[in-house]
């Protein structure tokens, strides 16, 4: 069976459509994800220091969740990048904020900043170029910064498996050791999440996080 790469499901037109793709029902709802997850991921990054002064990127931002809750809470400077133009389109208004801006993946490895805190939340599992991915998240991460990792322990690369279906494949690709073996990168947590701060049995059982900090 042969697999064509084909992201266009990220391709939504509203918020809603958006909010579905990008934290899919598992064994609970988009919107109890939604509402769980993002204060959860927040405390997972209490203790870094964050405030106005921190500029952060968020890799694979969809509409921009996790920008809109740190710059609600830190009132930190978010850059967000995804490969789809609609998801991008839909972050300015979700956001809504002069702290935020948002830009292509090929745009980004031209912008001329680094970044105290970079995140790729639910992100990399998709990516079709994992190793590329991978470099500019670190190239744009400053040294001693951090580097913050939610995935599947499996790959999910979205696939046309011909011009009518469409499926989630796993190329077999290990995110977790492909970042833990990476020489520019010093692992400071692995962990899973914690069952009673989601609530999805199925969720925690698949997913990992990381907190890494770039070498000097």
């Amino acid at each position: 069976m042969e697999l064509t790469y084909n992201p266009e499901i990220f391709d939504v037109k509203d918020h809603q459509s958006a909010k579905e793709i990008i934290l899919t029902c598992e064994d609970t709802t988009t919107d109890v994800r939604w509402e769980t997850e993002t204060p959860y991921l927040l405390e997972i990054l209490a203790d870094i220091k964050l405030d106005e002064n921190t500029n952060v990127l968020d890799f694979g931002t969809g509409i921009g969740r996790m920008p809109r809750a740190l710059i609600e809470h830190y009132n930190c400077f978010c850059v967000g990048t995804d490969i789809s133009n609609n998801m991008r389109a839909l972050s300015i208004p979700y956001v809504n904020s002069d702290r935020f801006v948002v830009m292509s993946n090929q745009a980004l490895s031209r912008f001329d900043m680094q970044f105290d805190l970079s995140m790729a939340i639910w992100v990399l599992q998709h990516c079709f170029n994992l190793d590329e991915a991978i470099k500019l998240l670190i190239d744009k991460t400053k040294p001693g910064g951090t580097v913050f990792v939610v995935n599947n322990y499996q790959r999910v690369v979205p696939c046309s498996i011909d011009e009518e279906a469409f499926c989630w494949a796993d190329d077999g690709q290990n995110v977790l050791e492909r970042l833990k073996v990476n020489p520019r990168l010093e692992t400071i947590l692995i962990d899973n999440f914690k069952l009673e701060k989601l609530k999805s049995p199925g969720l925690v059982k698949a997913t990992w996080y990381g907190l890494f900090q770039k070498k000097q």
